[in-house]
């Protein structure tokens, strides 16, 4: 058996002549990407044809706010909510302006403001291309996981290929795809940057083979996509990985390699690129990450122990469903990796590059990621201490399953040799049993899911986002989960999911209590914030969107019925119910009756409901979508405004109209009706029936703290905030506060995200307080002349004016000359690469030695 290690370097994208024919071959790429393609539609499951998407969005419909939506489907798995409320709304907001025709630089949506110019959100890779283009934002997101599915499989395709033969290379790369690190993170940025792994080392195994400009630029085009996806720890630990495999491989090198140029320059020539490439978002980071206070990530180790390692093999694998703990990559490879473990022990002089590689990251990361390194030892490289160990897990997947692939490949050899069919087949089946297990433990957190799932708007959102402006906040309690996803709807949150400046911590700490279930996430009840709070119209959060119960009610759904009868269904006659008044100016918000689907889900159609006096004029409106009703509860049938009544005799009507063919049912409740209850009547059409409908009337003026109700629609809430200042307000002095007097006084003249003009109309000095959290590179002008702004509560821009002034903000991180250094560096950097290319190659034509 021929020693891996013993290559050819005189064609750097060629294979192992152990590995076979060059099924890497240029012509052939294409149709082996588009190969995985398919397989990772397969994979995922979904038909985009059909209406459908991919989960965690079935997550999301089992949320409180969403719950209308949820057409029964079970959730995969419930620990996939940061994407719904940190990544995603970030992508849905830069989508949106990309579309408009603004390139993203701010998200002025989370947390008052963050810079989009860093990588920790993956705007800057493929998948974020994908997701910007697709005509809708749900096909967007499933394209978006395909293709980094596909480029995950494809790269390690083509890595193998290099060292294996056709079945086994086939055999890793589907089982990268899948493996147990990328069914728990699959949508997180982690992934974004473990799928760029194995093009990191096919880019260093063409430096070490065939050393040059080529091969160098090819090194720092993966070193800048694994920077760009996202996850700064996975990125550290894949650039080590990848050091780790040009260390391995520059010291195996084929004896007649060593006589040709050394890799050496054009691997660090060629890191540096990448480097190069992504500086000034590199640089962003940094900048950006200094403001808050990260003390709290120090020392953290990893979250794992030694035990952990039975994560490793079923069952313990399939027990145990917990994102930070996935780790499987299949009983196959698992139990193969064990054997080449074994084989390189009894044979170590046989041991192939790729397998003496994998081992060794094996011993590095699983230290790691199981905390057998003590801190003292590791923590004193750059992030090591800053992050947990366990988001290696990645890379420990990627070491067993290359492990795993030689022995496979080993087999599959010895077959080719004796000629012995049946062991082919055997391998062979034990392949496709290998990729059919692991597609398996990957669907059970990731699949399809209806397309309908994609952030569908709550009434009380729709509400909100016809009335809110640029400036205006709004704060969601646990009935959307963790806060942030109202920021898929373009409404500003102050407790989305973000890192935090101390004067952001403070501020939010003494508005809600209890409301951090992380130092980036909050969640918390209604009831835990202090409506009455003058900060909270400083910071402008001009409504609260919430599940709150109204206990301003009157009627027969107030309390358990002993018995409740079915109303005749609709579509049909409409259900009229008539009741007295007897106070004098009695404003009713809403009219909210019990109604039943028959145990159906998402109605199409529109329930509307007309309220009259006793003489048949109309007094009030409200129509809601059908979606929206849930099966025997409460509808709520809002007013635009109350409808202020006197005493005598009222009645409200209720008509479905469908809007699909065949019609399904909807039906309300009859409860019965006390002796005393003369005025409660109940017809069907012109038919009186037995009982009273199951309904109440939300009456007088609902309000908690300085907050009104205005809107109730789905089981949420809407509250409006009745200091709000509504935007941009004057004061005299910081520690005045704000009210909607204070706001009259200043105009938005014009705005985008990351530029925007206010204009000040008063006469007197003092300051003019943004609503909004400015990082750094914004820039601020009054009447033309440059302006440092002061802070109110630390937090909020206070800009210094006197007299009628016109304020002009620009976010302007990177400055034109700072950009002409960058692009000439990147010039100079490959004109090195090129003279450095053109004097090897002289001196190769001279008969010179190896060049140092």
């Amino acid at each position: 058996m021929s020693d891996a290690r013993h290559i050819s370097l005189t064609q750097p994208w060629r294979h192992d002549p152990t590995a076979g024919t060059r099924g890497g071959a240029m012509r052939s790429r294409p149709v082996l990407f588009i190969a995985y393609l398919l397989l990772a539609f397969g994979i995922m499951g979904a038909n985009p044809f059909r209406g459908e998407s991919i989960t965690p969005l079935d997550v999301l419909v089992k949320q409180h706010a969403f719950s209308w939506a949820d057409e029964g489907q079970p959730a995969r798995h419930g620990e996939r909510s940061d994407v719904l409320n940190g990544l995603l709304p970030y992508w849905i907001n830069a989508r949106e302006q990309i579309r408009s025709g603004h390139f993203p630089k701010w998200n002025d949506i989370a947390a008052g403001g963050v810079t989009f110019l860093v990588p920790t959100y993956s705007m800057f890779t493929p998948a974020f291309a994908v997701f910007a283009v697709a005509p809708t934002p749900a096909l967007g997101f499933h394209l978006a996981i395909v293709l980094n599915l596909a480029i995950a499989g494809f790269g390690m395709h083509l890595f193998l290929r290099r060292h294996v033969r056709l079945p086994a290379a086939i055999c890793g790369a589907a089982t990268f795809m899948v493996c147990g690190f990328h069914a728990a993170w699959l949508y997180w940025p982690h992934v974004h940057t473990s799928i760029w792994a194995p093009w990191l080392l096919l880019a260093v195994d063409g430096c070490t083979r065939s050393p040059g400009m080529r091969s160098a630029v090819g090194l720092g085009l993966a070193t800048a996509m694994v920077i760009l996806g996202g996850f700064p720890f996975v990125t550290e630990v894949i650039l080590c990985a990848g050091g780790l495999y040009f260390l391995v491989s520059w010291r195996l090198r084929h004896p007649h390699a060593a006589s040709g140029p050394s890799p050496l320059p054009w691997y660090v020539l060629g890191s540096a690129f990448g480097f190069l490439a992504t500086l000034p978002l590199l640089l962003e980071l940094h900048g950006w990450l200094q403001q808050f206070d990260l003390g709290y990530r120090e020392g953290r180790g990893s979250y794992l122990r030694a035990g952990h390692m039975t994560r490793l093999l079923p069952p313990w694998a399939y027990q145990h469903k917990r994102v930070e703990q996935t780790m499987y990559v299949g009983l196959l490879l698992t139990l193969a990796a064990a054997a080449s473990v074994l084989l390189m022990a009894i044979r170590p002089r046989a041991t192939p590059r790729l397998a003496l590689f994998a081992a060794l990251l094996l011993v590095l990361v699983g230290g790691l990621v199981f905390g057998l390194w003590p801190m003292w030892l590791v923590g004193w490289f750059p992030g090591m201490s800053f992050n947990s160990w366990s988001r290696a897990i990645g890379v420990l997947d990627i070491a067993i399953i290359l492990l795993g692939v030689t022995l496979v490949d080993r087999a599959w050899r010895r077959a080719a040799g004796t000629g012995a069919l049946w062991i082919r087949i055997l391998v062979l089946l034990l392949v496709g049993a290998q990729i059919a297990e692991i597609t398996h433990f990957f669907r059970r957190y990731n699949g399809p899911a209806p397309a309908s799932y994609f952030y569908p708007e709550p009434p009380a959102v729709s509400y909100v986002r016809s009335r809110a402006g640029p400036f205006d906040y709004v704060i969601t309690d646990r009935a959307f989960d963790i806060s942030g996803e109202i920021g898929a709807f373009g409404l500003r949150d102050w407790y989305a999911h973000q890192l935090r400046t101390p004067a952001h911590k403070r501020l939010l700490d003494d508005l809600v209590e209890r409301h951090r279930v992380s130092h980036t996430a909050s969640r918390f009840p209604a009831k835990a914030i202090d409506t009455a709070a003058q900060a909270l119209a400083d910071l402008n959060v001009r409504y609260i969107v919430v599940d709150h119960p109204d206990d301003l009610t009157r009627g027969p759904a107030r309390e358990n019925p002993p018995s409740r009868t079915p109303l005749p269904p609709q579509p049909g006659d409409a259900w009229v119910q008539h009741f007295d008044v007897a106070e004098t100016d009695l404003p009713v918000r809403a009219i909210s009756v019990r109604l039943a689907t028959y145990a159906e889900r998402s109605l199409k159609g529109v329930v509307a409901l007309v309220l009259s006096d006793g003489s048949g004029n109309v007094l009030g409106r409200s129509a809601i979508d059908a979606r929206t009703v849930k099966d025997n509860a409460l509808a709520e049938f809002h007013f635009p405004e109350p409808v202020v009544l006197q005493p005598g005799n009222y009645r409200f009507a209720l008509a479905y109209r469908p809007l699909e063919a065949p019609a399904r049912h909807l039906t309300a409740w009859s409860v019965p009706v006390a002796a005393d209850e003369t005025d409660q009547s109940l017809f069907v059409g012109t038919r009186p029936f037995p009982g009273s409908l199951e309904y109440v009337l939300h009456v007088g003026d609902s309000t908690i703290g300085h907050y009104r109700r205005v809107f109730m629609a789905a089981g949420i809430s809407v509250f409006e905030n009745t200091r709000a200042p509504r935007g941009p307000y004057f004061l005299r002095g910081l520690a005045h506060d704000a009210d909607p007097a204070a706001g009259s006084q200043v105009s938005i003249v014009d705005y985008a995200a990351d530029a925007y003009t206010l204009r000040y109309e008063g006469t007197r000095s003092g300051f003019v307080v943004v609503p909004a959290s400015l990082g750094r590179g914004w820039q601020v002008a009054v009447n033309g002349t440059a302006v440092a702004p002061s802070y109110k509560h630390g937090l909020l821009p206070a800009i210094p004016v006197d007299g009628p002034s016109q304020i002009v903000f620009e976010y302007r991180p990177w400055q034109p000359p700072l950009l002409l250094v960058w692009l000439g560096s990147l010039c100079g950097l490959l004109g090195s690469m090129a003279l450095l290319g053109r004097h090897q190659s002289k001196a190769r034509a001279r008969g010179v030695g190896p060049a140092p």
